[in-house]
């Protein structure tokens, strides 16, 4: 988007929910002064009002003169994805093999990463989707731990050995991961874990959907309309509201 492009940056603002509108702000000014970084914000779809859920990446485009003139972006909608999505991580490179081969055989669409930290870099670019990480993965449970402190919409499915340590699966789900599946596993088990899992990351999203549409339609009520629907919070009946409102 150029810098002088002023209607279509209003029209884009205008579109972004109300209490994500400020934030958005900040997002230029921070890609003006040359800054990449990744945006998740509402947005309220002009043809039904339907509230979305955004996932941008920001980036400034400099002129020839070395001066950020416009900004481009990468947009994902990712309100609620029923697709089914699987992330493997696994270090060897027959692990990778079967994990990603029973997930495929079971419908998914697979993604493989060779260790934690290259999922890491990916993470704000994925769509929603199960992890399935191989214990062999050097601090596998460091993975899970950070994917949780993002609050990532990407869930942990840990497999793999314990060595006869039976706190490892509580350390494991501790850590963040949703389920731990002892080796040897089986398909079956482990079809069932990411089915679960993924079932959990889309109940949460169509709560936060409909909590965005009420929120929307609630911020679209006129000042005396805000009035009548605290009076009716209050326990107020209509004949008493209409008194207290004149």
């Amino acid at each position: 988007m150029a810098v002088e492009d002023r209607l279509d940056l209003a029209g884009w603002l205008a579109s972004v929910h109300p209490e994500d509108r400020d934030a958005a702000k900040q997002a230029l000014a921070r890609v003006s002064g040359g800054e990449t970084f990744v945006l998740k914000y509402r947005i309220l779809r002009a043809s039904d009002d339907a509230v979305r859920r955004i996932r941008d990446t920001f980036f400034p485009i400099p002129g020839i003169d070395g001066h950020i003139r416009s900004a481009g972006g990468i947009a994902q909608d990712v309100t609620i994805d029923t697709g089914l999505r699987a992330y493997v991580v696994a270090v060897g490179d027959d692990a990778r093999r079967v994990l990603v081969g029973a997930l495929q055989a079971g419908g998914y669409e697979v993604g493989a990463f060779g260790s934690g930290q290259a999922l890491l870099k990916m993470v704000g670019s994925l769509l929603p989707g199960c992890v399935v990480l191989d214990l062999r993965e050097d601090g596998g449970l460091v993975v899970a731990s950070e994917l949780k402190a993002a609050r990532s919409h990407l869930p942990v499915v840990v497999v793999g050995a314990s060595g006869g340590d039976v706190g490892f699966g509580v350390r494991a789900m501790k850590a963040g991961a949703f389920d731990f599946l002892e080796a040897p596993w089986t398909v079956e088990a482990l079809l069932f874990a990411v089915r679960t899992a993924l079932a959990e990351i889309h109940a949460a999203a169509d709560q936060a959907l409909g909590r965005d549409a009420a929120r929307a339609r609630i911020a679209a009520l006129s000042v005396r309309e805000r009035e009548v629907l605290e009076g009716l919070l209050a326990g107020g009946t209509n004949k008493t509201i209409a008194r207290t409102l004149a």
